[in-house]
């Protein structure tokens, strides 16, 4: 990976990422408010792909939201210090991983996966006869590690159409 200022290049093709910064704030302050998660899980992945910062009023949105996959991907971005950590509120899920039966209810991949990487405690896990073997084994749903390597055909034509130079 190159890095050239604020430009991210890849695939023979340059990101601004001041501009995705801007796309990744604005994506998020919409969508949080209207509970949208995949749309913040996505903006998310993106900030961890290409490294880019969240603004702290962007971040304060995110807390207000039960995703299970919007939280991992906000506490992978914080653990990445692309969140500032004075800006993630992270009582509520905090609560919601250590509820008694936190693993029995729709929150579970939050509880499992977090408290797997450390990044909350969830204190069921350890007795529980289901994820206590999966911890056991190290299986995990969701791996911080894994990025794209490439953007192969980011950069290429566009089929029957044309983007003008100032396109960025």
């Amino acid at each position: 990976m190159i890095v050239v200022l604020d430009r991210h290049v890849t695939a023979g093709g340059v990101v601004n990422k001041a501009a995705l910064q801007r796309l990744i704030d604005s994506t998020i302050q919409k969508h949080a408010l209207l509970g949208h998660g995949s749309e913040v899980a996505w903006a998310l992945w993106l900030a961890i792909q290409f490294e880019v910062d969240i603004a702290a009023r962007t971040a304060e949105l995110i807390t207000m939201m039960e995703d299970d996959v919007v939280a991992l991907l906000a506490l992978d971005a914080l653990a990445r210090h692309l969140i500032p950590a004075y800006a993630l509120d992270l009582t509520r899920w905090q609560t919601l991983t250590s509820l008694p039966g936190a693993l029995n209810d729709e929150h579970w991949l939050l509880s499992y996966e977090a408290n797997l990487k450390g990044w909350l405690p969830c204190p069921d896990v350890v007795g529980h006869p289901f994820f206590g073997v999966l911890t056991a084994n190290g299986i995990s749903f969701y791996d911080p590690g894994r990025r794209l390597s490439d953007f192969t055909g980011a950069a290429a034509t566009v089929p029957g159409g044309w983007l003008p130079l100032n396109y960025s």
